[in-house]
């Protein structure tokens, strides 16, 4: 034991530093040693030193400094999603409290712009007596025959987020060249016959795959059973 211990002591820093120049991974694998080793707190960078303590808090302050971004974007996407939230359910029930299909549409048209912050918002149909139920004439007739109209009425889901140019150009006519983003909520009131509110943005995150949209899917059965209710009162 004596003699392997003065064999230990007789090895110098130099032979030290040279097996850990060739064994470089030695630290790495052996971590738990440098807890043991003492390094002096106010070491002085220079070329050949290096401040262990500040290069270690330096990593941990840029390490802080991400989590504290990420948890800043996150409570402002959590704030975010809590304003819309309670916008969309407003205006759910302002819908729900309309009187008549004009009132339904004016709140619709008038509401979705303060409530949902978009900038532009067209109401397009297929069906005569929801159109002429408009006395602002600002409901759209579209041909439901339209190739690009078609695609929205077949597809499953009520929330159509669109990126077609061509179709923006139906859905919003010459205000198309302003939109960087969009979706169209569609409303079916019977096999035939269809209603699209289309939303548009100035801002391209305004509508993006990466949202839920559950609250938006209760906005459009509201809207659809106000609808029909009212049209079926209509004949």
């Amino acid at each position: 034991m004596d003699k392997k211990e003065n064999q230990i002591k007789q090895i110098s820093e130099e032979e030290v530093i040279k097996y850990l120049k060739k064994n470089k991974n030695f630290l790495i694998n052996n971590s738990d040693l440098l807890n043991l080793l003492e390094f002096p707190s106010k070491w002085k960078s220079s070329k050949n030193v290096i401040d262990f303590n500040y290069q270690q808090s330096k990593k941990l302050q840029k390490q802080n400094n991400l989590l504290k971004s990420i948890i800043k974007e996150i409570l402002k996407t959590e704030k975010e999603n809590f304003v819309s939230q309670n916008n969309i359910l407003k205006m759910s029930l302002q819908i729900a409290n309309t009187q008549n299909l004009n009132e339904l549409i004016q709140t619709i048209r008038k509401n979705s712009k303060i409530l949902l912050g978009v900038e532009f918002i067209n109401i397009i149909s297929n069906n005569k007596h929801f159109i002429e139920s408009d006395e602002n004439k600002m409901v759209i007739y579209q041909d439901p025959h339209n190739t690009k109209i078609q695609k929205i009425f077949k597809n499953e889901d009520p929330i159509y987020l669109n990126k077609d140019d061509s179709l923006n150009f139906i859905l919003y006519r010459q205000s198309s060249k302003f939109i960087k983003s969009n979706i169209v909520l569609k409303l079916i009131i019977s096999k035939k016959y269809f209603v699209f509110i289309c939303f548009g943005s100035k801002n391209k995150n305004k509508f993006t795959k990466k949202q839920g949209y559950e609250l938006i899917n209760f906005l459009v059965k509201v809207c659809e059973g106000k609808i029909k209710n009212f049209l079926k009162n209509q004949k």
